[in-house]
Formats: structure tokens, sequence, C-alpha cells
């Protein structure tokens, strides 16, 4: 008993190399470019900072894009509670703590899986630990892919619990309606392909697992499903219910079928499933390791006898051509039918074809143990073959950039032990547990070696001196006089998080419209189309590819930018250049008008600027202390759910110049509040406490069982 308990330990490992990171940001090695950068680390801060003041949770964050609601925002992590841990501690500390629990949690829910599958004890745990280290999963790891990771923590489990021979009824909907609830609370991006995936690996399962049912037998199940996608939905109505809002203002209704297929796998990275290189972008890393895939590879040989192998190769293969986006013919019009567009950026597809073909491969190599076949003559062959061909194809890159791909001798190595390995048994050479223990071996170390090679870590001091000496230089000048804006990313979402300034540029896959073309007629964007970067970047070169902008002053004076800082000089009257350091121009707006004024005439040219002593601002709320009559002006921006109170009596907001709010006011000093209060929130909220109610009261009499 012992002994099992110290295996179980090994379950630990995937999460090792994230555990000793501890204090550092993990970024893909040689690039340093990572979404946790972008977008967690600042976020999850603002959310600690105002938590430590006693401002609560933020449901608007001030820090890019002259303002967004964060409630509606999916990578805000706000109503993940698992997430909540991170805030616990030091930053990215609590980051990586949380990825490590949630590769825990997706190795125990894998190994359920593999239980529920009837696998064999040895089989379960080379399965789990290989699933930890899964290089399509570890490569979201890398790229700071932080709620993705979050959610594919519970897919294993909805898998397992959907396919377990449950007592009660309501065991197959309460448990796997939680697991899809959590996945939805963390990433719907993620959600919708595990969605698609569980849908047909139910369907599949029913068809051919119970051939000979009747029509009514086969739509029970379907049913349930049903069941769990409402309760799941219902659980996590306070994400998707604001972002539904959020999305139909931004720009995301003009992505058009290339913005959907964005980051297709390109048909010449086919060779990264035998070649584990470093490819343009994390999102094509899919080596699933030599065991994984020569098992796969060979699964034919056995699938007269197992028929769940028909489903995961199926699962496999379809998932695979859809990762080719529109290099598929038939993905262009799938693509069409309602719900698939939620599918985009069709590598993601990858993550699924490899939890498949893992799946598929440990239902090979567990029927190849218990039942060794005498005469195992396309075994053999296939194992040759197959391992002919890819050490070939590695021989190939290795001469023809050996600098570059010398790395590939090592997998070339694997590649020969794990064929021999499978030939040794076949010839019964060596004994199961002999092969069991090879296989473990060749496995583990070829994956973890991926993951490991394609990881850095980097510290925080080296993370936050991009654009350092600029946000000193701001704030010596006092940085609550207004915000900043760069057109060529000067200043790094997370230097301008940490040093608490507001930016009014911003990288982010939601942008309101309104403000995007407010920015575009202010000579700031050239191009009109889709982009996750505000002002896009079209080369992907931040410091040349806006270096011919215009940008009006007066326009970007009424965001209250009081600091341009850029790559580049800008050749444009209303800019006074302020400091020239070694990598930027620092120009300040004298026609910035201050967070907030008061207007006078109708021609907005008469107005009287309000003091920043007269203005508290928080994050979901914004005070000012003013005397009328005329027009209040907030440079914020207006947004469903703000509401205004002069006096302690509800009025009306009254949109300024399209993005910003304005109140009218009497003669006579006036309290001022904008606060933030969105409806759309507080439904989702209520619908997520009654779905959660519904799932505890159906798994009430189930807790024990599990």
């Amino acid at each position: 008993m012992k002994i099992w308990r110290w295996k179980f330990f090994a379950l630990l490992l995937p999460a090792v190399p994230i555990l000793l990171a501890w204090n550092q940001f993990i970024v893909p090695s040689g690039t340093h470019v990572s979404d946790i950068l972008i977008s967690h680390y600042p976020n999850l801060l603002l959310i600690q900072r105002s938590l430590a003041s006693g401002g609560g949770f933020p449901l608007w964050s001030p820090l890019i894009l002259s303002g967004y609601p964060l409630d509606a925002n999916p990578l805000s992590t706000l109503w993940y509670p698992p997430a909540w841990i991170s805030l616990l501690f030091s930053l990215p500390l609590g980051i990586n703590l949380v990825m490590a629990l949630h590769i825990i949690i997706g190795v125990a829910g894998y190994w359920q899986l593999l239980r529920r599958l009837n696998l064999s004890t040895g089989i379960t745990f080379l399965g789990s630990i290989l699933f930890g280290f899964l290089p399509a999963g570890y490569a979201h790891i890398i790229a700071g892919h932080f709620t993705w990771i979050c959610a594919a923590a519970w897919f294993p489990w909805l898998a397992a619990f959907s396919i377990q021979k449950a007592r009660s009824k309501w065991e197959r909907i309460s448990l796997p309606a939680f697991c899809f609830g959590l996945m939805m609370l963390a990433d719907l991006r993620f959600s919708a392909y595990a969605g698609a995936f569980w849908i047909i690996l139910l369907a599949a399962r029913m068809f051919i697992n119970t051939p000979n049912h009747s029509r009514r037998d086969r739509l029970i199940p379907m049913i349930r499903a049903g069941g769990i996608v409402v309760l799941a939905a219902g659980m996590s109505a306070i994400v998707w219910l604001p972002l539904l809002e959020y999305t139909g203002a931004s720009t995301r209704v003009l992505m058009g079928n290339d913005d959907i297929f964005y980051l297709s796998l390109p048909p010449v990275q086919l060779t990264g499933l035998v070649v584990p290189g470093h490819p343009t972008s994390m999102e094509w890393i899919f080596y699933p390791g030599s065991v994984c895939l020569l098992l796969g590879m060979i699964a034919y040989s056995f699938i007269k006898e197992k028929r769940d192998l028909w489903v995961w190769t199926g699962l496999s293969v379809l998932f695979l051509l859809w990762s080719f986006g529109d290099a598929i013919p038939v993905n262009r019009w799938l693509v069409g039918l309602p719900g698939l567009s939620l599918l985009r950026v069709p590598a993601r597809g990858l993550y699924f074809f490899n939890f498949a073909l893992l799946t598929g491969a440990m239902i090979s190599l567990d029927h190849l143990i218990e039942h060794n076949p005498e005469k195992a003559v396309f075994l053999r062959l296939s194992t040759l073959f197959f391992t002919i061909l890819v050490i070939l194809l590695q021989v190939f890159i290795i001469v023809t950039n050996p600098e570059k791909n010398g790395f590939l001798i090592w997998h070339m190595i694997f590649w020969i032990i794990a064929a021999s390995l499978i030939l040794l048994y076949s010839y019964r050479k060596i004994t199961a547990k002999l092969f069991l223990l090879g296989v473990f071996t060749v496995a583990i170390s070829d994956a973890a070696f991926v993951c490991i090679r394609l990881m850095d870590r980097l510290p925080v001091t080296e993370a936050l001196s991009l654009g350092q000496a600029e946000a000193r230089y701001v704030i010596s000048e006092g940085k609550n006089t207004g915000r900043i804006f760069s057109p060529s990313y000067s200043i790094p979402q997370q230097t301008a998080a940490f040093w608490g300034l507001e930016i009014a540029d911003g990288i982010d896959p939601l942008q309101l419209r309104t403000y995007s073309n407010f920015i575009h007629d202010s000579n700031v964007i050239v191009d009109d189309n889709y982009s996750v970067t505000l002002p896009p970047f079209k080369s992907g070169d931040p410091s040349i590819d806006n270096i011919d902008i215009k940008p009006d002053a007066r326009a970007l004076g009424l965001l209250n930018i009081h600091y341009l800082v850029s790559s580049f000089p800008i050749k444009q009257d209303g800019w006074s250049l302020s400091k020239q350091l070694d990598h930027a121009y620092i120009y300040k707006n004298p026609m910035a008008r201050g967070w907030a004024w008061l207007e006078n005439g109708d021609d907005g040219e008469s107005y009287l600027s309000i003091g920043n002593d007269q203005i508290s601002r928080q994050n979901n709320r914004i005070t000012i202390q003013t005397t009328g009559p005329g027009k209040l002006v907030a440079s914020e921006i207006n947004y469903p759910g703000w509401q205004v109170w002069v006096d302690g009596k509800l009025a009306q907001i009254q949109p300024a110049y399209t993005i910003l709010r304005s109140v009218s006011l009497e003669g006579g000093p006036h309290k001022v509040e904008f606060v933030y209060y969105p409806v759309t929130l507080i439904i989702g909220a209520i619908v997520s406490l009654v779905s959660i109610l519904i799932i505890f009261l159906l798994s009430k009499k189930t807790i024990a069982y599990v």
C-alpha cells in the first residue's frame, strides 16, 4: 500500500517545471512573448491591488484602451474562483502555482478517464503523466494561455464522468455539468472546442457500443447531454452574458473567414507531428512523442478487438483535419454552420487531436500487453516502416540545418528505443513488466524533453525592464496627469500596469468599435481590418509599422492623452517633444483637457478643466465635485452599465464626442458620481447562482459515491 502511495507522487511530475519557475514568468524560449505578460499579469495585478486597497473586485479596467469592461472580458478570470488563489501570492508566483495546480487536476482527471476505460494501473500511470507532459498542452503554458490551462484541467473529468456507469441518472448530469461549467467559467474559447469534442465522443461511443439499441435508448443520452449543456451554460452565465453585450459592440463583429481561420496549421507544418521543432506559433506545437505516435499509428492492428479505438482514432483525424483551416475546403463550409464560428483559430484543434491520439495509444498499449499476439506480422512491419520513415525525415532535417536541429538526435534515439521495445516484446524477448518500464521511461523522457526545451524563465525585473525608463519619466512628471498613447508599443502592458499607468493603446481581442473608429479618425489607424492590437502592427514590428502616422493632438486630447511615447519621431503639429531617450521619443500634448471639464457652449471649444483635486477616480466609481451650469464631460469611455448620479439623484448619461460620457448640470455646486453597475452582470450572476444550486441539489446524493 505504501508503495502505491509513493507511485501516486509520480503524477505530480508534469507540474515540477512550472513550480521550479517559482516567481518568474514562463515564456517561450528565445521570444519572451507571453499572454501572461500582456493580459493576465496586468489583470490579476489590478484585481489584487483593488482588493488590497478595499476597493473590491474591479469591474472596469482603466489600464488599456482608455478603459474597458473587465467584467465582460473572458481573460479577466474575475468569475473563475480557483484563479483567485493567485491573488494570495506575489505575481507571477501566484499564476505559476495556479497553473501547477491545474496541471495536477488535469492529470488526476485523465487518470479517472483511463480507469473508466478499464485500462490497467500501469498504463493509467503512464498515460496520466504523458497527458501532463503532452507538448500540445504544455505549449499553451509556455505561450501564457492562463485561462486555457485552467479550463483544460476539467476536460478529462468531463470525459470521465460522461462515460462512467453511474448508480444514479443524476450523476450523469450533475457532475459533467459542474465540470463543463467550470471550463466555461475559465475559458469560453477552450469550452467551444471541448464541447464539440465531447458531443462527438458521446455520439460515437453510443453508436459503436450500443449498435442494437432502439432509437429511444439512443435519444435518452442525447437529452441528458442537452441537460448538461443547459446547466453548464447557466452556471457560466456570469461570464458569457456580459460578453455577448461586449462582443456585439466590439470590433469582433468585423471578423471574416480569414480572421476565423487565423493561425491555421500550414500543411508544411505537418512535419511537426514527428519533428518537435520550434515553429513560428506555439499554437502549432503538436508533437505527441515517439511512443504515443508509434502506438497510435499501429492501433489499426487491434482495431477489430477494441471498438473504442474507432472512436478515438476518428476524433484525432477529425480535429487534425480541422486544424488545417481553410486548407481543407470543407472547413470553409463548416464554419458557416451555427455555432462553429466559435471555433476560431483552427490550430487549437491540435490539442484535442493529441488528446484523442494519446487515449487511443494507451488503449493500444493496454491491449498489446494483455494480448501479445504470436503472429504479429502487421504489427512488426508497421513498426519498422513508420520508424524508418520518421528517422529518415529527421536525418534529412538535421543534415539540411545541423546547427539549429541538432536536438533531433535525441528524438531519433527515442524512436529507435521505442520501436525496439515493441519488436522485442512482440517476439517475446522481454517480459511485459520490462516492456512497460522501458516504454514508460522513453515516453516520459521524450515528451518532457520537448516541453522543457521550449520553455524559458523570465525574471520579473527583466520582464518589467521594457519601457521602464519611459514609465519612470512619465511618473516623474506626474502619472495622474493623463493617459499615454504609444503607436509603437513602447511601454508594454505589464510595465504600465506595474507602475499604475493608464494607456490608450493596447492589445486585446475585444475592442469597442466606437473607440477603434475614434482612434482611426484621429489619424492613428490606416487599416480598417480586425486586429487584436490598437493600433494594428501589419508586419509584426511595432518599432516601424506606424512610422507614417500623423496623430491628431486635439482629438487625442479629448481622451486626456497627455503623453505620446514612440520609438520613432512624430512629425505632426500639436505635439511638443519633452524627452528623448535611447529608444523612445516622449511628446507632451498641450491640448489634453484633463480627466473632466465643463462645457458652456455647443461647439465644445469653450470649456473649463476640472482640477485633479476635485476628481476621485476608482475602478467602478468616479466622483467629481464641480459647479454648474454647463455640460460636464468625463474623459471616460461611454459603455452600457455606467450610471450617473447628480447630488444623489439618478440622471441621464449623454454621449459626448461619440465615445465619452457627459451629463447636464444646473447652476450651483454639484457632486457627480459615475458608477459602473452592469445589468447583464447582475442577471448573469443570478442565473449562475441558481444553476449552481440546481447542480448541488442534483449532486447531494452522489457525493459519497464519488
